[in-house]
């Protein structure tokens, strides 16, 4: 078969294109500097790496893509008429950047979250923000461990709270721990509840580290008689038990069948306490 070669191809009057029924079937490169109509096309038959390589291009419909979009590094995603919203990878990061108003995520599927994750300091992926669709709730999390959730009436906190200072504006609301044993946990609350029918040995444990304040009641109630309470007096791992009024480590005598209100304060890890204790109420 020969060779065709024009200069160019005109339809069969002045200024209109030409009509191919059949289509063209081109080996080699066609340059032209527009197309009108559909232009669709595939691999086969080519060798080595088929590819389309162009300068600048413009759709005016949608363009549906069936395999990936493959962009290098330092190459954009720019998206809005001033291209406003730019995606890229620079070799080590991705850079997402608006340059126009706010940035809005939403997620429309009625009861369905939107999750944060990241790395998890072991090679593997850990939930950090949760947008819970469900409850209403945002979690906040530690390595995937739930610490903090906002709820109706403000927030609910797992673990400890550090901060430079604190200002409540509002009640102070603390929950009476009920002691099953006679151990004082202070790492579970600053306020406790006991009933002690016979003379017992109370014991504190986790105390504050040394610098750190640590104050907490002890709400304590006798049913019994001729009860005796033996508070630390710095043997078996604990500290020693200071009492006011210039008593040193002698414990003041209790009434029995009366509620007693004990006020304990540490400063230096648990090896001192300052104790101080209203009684004998009936009520």
């Amino acid at each position: 078969m020969s060779n065709l070669r024009v200069t160019s191809l005109r339809g069969r009057t002045a200024g209109s294109s030409p009509t191919l029924p059949d289509g063209v079937v081109v080996t080699g490169v066609t340059t032209s500097t527009s197309f009108s109509g559909n232009l669709t096309g595939n691999a086969s038959g080519l060798t080595g790496t088929p590819n389309i390589s162009c300068g600048t291009g413009s759709f005016t419909g949608n363009v549906t893509l069936q395999a990936n979009l493959d962009l290098q590094d330092n190459d954009r995603l720019n998206i809005g008429s001033g291209d406003d919203l730019t995606i890229r990878h620079n070799g080590n990061d991705t850079i997402f950047e608006n340059d126009t108003g706010h940035i809005y995520v939403f997620n429309y599927a009625n009861g369905s979250d939107i999750t944060l994750r990241s790395d998890d300091g072991s090679g593997g992926i850990a939930n950090y923000i949760v947008c819970d669709g469900s409850s209403g709730k945002v979690r906040l999390y530690n390595y995937g461990n739930q610490k903090l959730d906002t709820i109706s009436s403000g927030v609910n906190v797992t673990g400890e709270v550090q901060c430079d200072g604190i200002n409540i504006n509002g009640a102070y609301e603390q929950v009476a721990e009920a002691v099953s044993a006679l151990n004082i946990d202070l790492s579970t609350g600053n306020y406790f509840k006991k009933s002690i029918s016979s003379s017992s040995t109370v014991t504190f444990s986790n105390p504050p580290a040394s610098g750190t304040v640590g104050s907490f009641t002890l709400e304590l109630v006798l049913t019994g008689s001729s009860t005796a309470i033996t508070w630390p007096a710095g043997t078996g791992g604990q500290g020693t038990v200071y009492w006011n009024g210039d008593a040193g480590t002698t414990a003041p005598t209790l009434v029995d069948a009366r509620t007693h209100l004990f006020m304990f304060v540490t400063t230096d890890g648990g090896t001192k306490y300052r104790g101080a204790v209203l009684s004998d109420y009936t009520g």
